[in-house]
């Protein structure tokens, strides 16, 4: 059960992560705003929610939402540590 909660939860972080960056990263560039909403109004419109056969006709989207992924880190890479004996690193002392 643990891995399945842990499996939830790192999927649902990283779309998070991914759209929060994404917001910033069009905030900063409101030309890539401009295109990413003018290619949301062509494909989609206004009359109905997104379907998953949507994606493969948002090009330029879809390459936002990977340059996001590829220009910050969407995904934690700090985890815990651990030592396998004592050390001393720099007068520091690690058990």
């Amino acid at each position: 059960m643990m891995v399945c909660m842990d499996l939830f939860i790192g999927g649902s972080q990283t779309t998070s992560n991914t759209l929060d960056f994404a917001f910033l990263a069009m905030i900063l560039h409101p030309d890539v705003q401009r295109q990413v909403h003018t290619e949301i109004d062509a494909v989609i419109g206004h009359d109905r929610a997104p379907a998953l056969n949507d994606q493969r006709r948002m090009v330029y989207t879809e390459a936002v939402l990977m340059e996001v992924q590829r220009l910050y880190h969407v995904v934690p890479l700090g985890g815990p540590r651990r030592v396998l004996r004592d050390t001393t690193l720099h007068n520091y002392h690690i058990p």
